[in-house]
């Protein structure tokens, strides 16, 4: 029995195991974030792009149509004009001329999709940029797998769980240094290896909890800027945090993603070594 859990030992591991598998296949799907190639700000009202170096957003060399069209900003609207022969599709639907793109922040964001390219509009506090992913990318093909510490069951802990009467805002940036409003619903707090450790917490429309934290392991065995970690569906006044199952957010794949990084009260002075382990050389 695990504590108080009806689920075995040998359940927990396999149970952890296939999570961790369910995690790799995910990451080496196609135009997921291995194959993420740009991360383009839109500084400017005309940007014209393609794979020709001549353009303001270059593309990568051999992956799509050399001139694809142009990027406008008018106001707080956004617009590709393409071009006849690009070939290209918005929301898989053949395109040409001036078509309005959907940024991610409105949950049902525009794809652009050109060659083996597909582009979408994103929103990071006030800036927008273009991001780009190429499923002929060869950092799919020749990535070497995630690492992960053995599974400990120790590091699956109960916590006591404090809700605010009315969410915490903080305006955290993320590893671009774009601040965004983020909300902290509650307090979790749990003793780990004998060290009291209490770290704040963001609801997901699931009703589990989401903890972006950074410890003692961090930049050492683990990933420098975070580890990322949902919870357990909570009860009323608790929750459990399985540490087994932090993982490496995006950044940790690809210099092209906009990781938000841990509220100075989630900078943990615990040493975690469970989860999601970091080797550069394996990610390069």
């Amino acid at each position: 029995m695990l504590g108080n859990d009806p689920m075995t030992e040998s359940d927990y591991i396999q149970t952890i195991t296939q999570w961790r598998e369910e995690m790799q296949t995910n990451l080496l799907r196609e135009n997921g974030w291995l194959d993420l190639v740009g991360l383009h700000w839109l500084e400017k009202p005309l940007q014209s792009f393609g794979c020709h170096a001549s353009n303001d957003i270059a593309l990568p060399e051999g992956s799509g149509p050399e001139n694809i069209g142009t990027i406008i900003q008018e106001g707080e609207l956004f617009f590709a004009d393409l071009l006849p022969d690009a070939g290209a599709k918005v929301d898989g639907e053949p395109a040409t001329g001036k078509i309005h793109l959907e940024a991610d922040v409105t949950g049902e964001p525009s794809t652009l999709e050109a060659g083996n390219l597909t582009l979408m509009l994103i929103q990071r506090g006030d800036r927008h940029a273009i991001r780009v992913w190429d499923s002929s990318s060869p950092a799919r093909k020749s990535f070497t797998g995630r690492e992960w510490y053995p599974i400990q069951e120790d590091y699956r802990v109960t916590a006591s769980l404090t809700r605010y009467p009315e969410p915490k805002t903080f305006y955290i940036p993320d590893i671009t240094g774009t601040p965004s409003e983020t909300e902290f619903t509650g307090q979790a707090a749990f003793n780990l290896h004998g060290e009291e450790v209490v770290a704040d917490m963001i609801e997901l429309s699931s009703g589990a909890l989401y903890l972006i934290f950074r410890d003692a392991s961090s930049g050492k065995t683990t990933y420098p800027a975070a580890r990322y970690l949902v919870t357990e569906m909570p009860e009323e006044n608790s929750v459990v945090i399985d540490f087994n199952k932090a993982y490496n957010p995006p950044c940790a794949f690809t210099d092209y993603a906009t990781c938000p990084l841990p509220a100075p009260q989630n900078i943990l002075s615990v040493l975690i070594e469970a989860g999601e382990k970091y080797s550069a050389h394996s990610h390069d």
